[in-house]
């Protein structure tokens, strides 16, 4: 199967985790470190008000559209739905991703399920991809509606490759986002849509 992984893009998982303490103790902590603010071995917070703020962890996270598809097709005159997928790892479980939350160039996802459908692809250029199948990690499979998501890109050129970002939180509230291409296709114009509404899509 195709497996595009934010191709060449730090997609980056980022989250804050919030520790409730006193300025009294805070203050305690940071000068029992000596004259560095730190104690040996341990990670300094970083005091925001009364609360100490661990510093963020980043973890890659990847995605892919049309899994099994190189490169992605994106017909905007369709009336049918786009597959997509975040892809699991051995650093993400995707249980933990609020399915909810999920947006792709501001669009929300109308179905989700998990299955193992791709595997991520590591490479430099933007745009590459892989025909690679299922790894053994499970994966947060959606669809999305093709209308909704033309209308979001537009305006569009014929042939063009447009990069499409995902973004979603896990169930903690940690934010995360990843991308990946579509190349624009054209076909005849659908009979059920006036050709104006399909025109209004492309760059004149």
């Amino acid at each position: 199967m195709v497996r595009r992984a934010c191709r060449g893009f730090a997609c980056t998982l980022g989250g804050l985790a919030i520790v409730a303490a006193s300025a009294l103790s805070l203050h305690a902590q940071v000068n029992d470190g000596g004259a560095s603010g730190e104690e040996p071995g341990v990670r300094p917070l970083h005091v925001v008000g009364k609360e100490a703020v661990e510093p963020v962890t980043v973890v890659d996270v990847h995605c892919d559209i049309k899994p099994t598809s190189c490169p992605n097709p994106f017909n905007p005159e369709s009336r049918g739905l786009v597959s997509a997928a975040i892809l699991g790892s051995a650093d993400l479980d995707v249980t933990h991703i609020d399915p909810r939350s999920i947006r792709l160039e501001g669009v929300a996802a109308i179905r989700y399920a998990t299955d193992d459908v791709a595997t991520p692809f590591v490479g430099d250029e933007q745009c590459d991809c892989t025909t690679d199948g299922g790894d053994g990690f499970a994966d947060l499979t959606l669809k999305f509606r093709t209308p909704e998501l033309a209308i979001a890109i537009a305006p569009i050129d014929l042939r063009q490759m447009r990069t499409l970002t995902f973004t979603g939180r896990l169930w903690d509230g940690t934010p995360f986002e990843c991308s990946d291409c579509v190349q624009i296709l054209f076909t005849v114009p659908n009979t059920l849509r006036p050709w104006g509404q399909i025109k209004s899509l492309y760059r004149d």
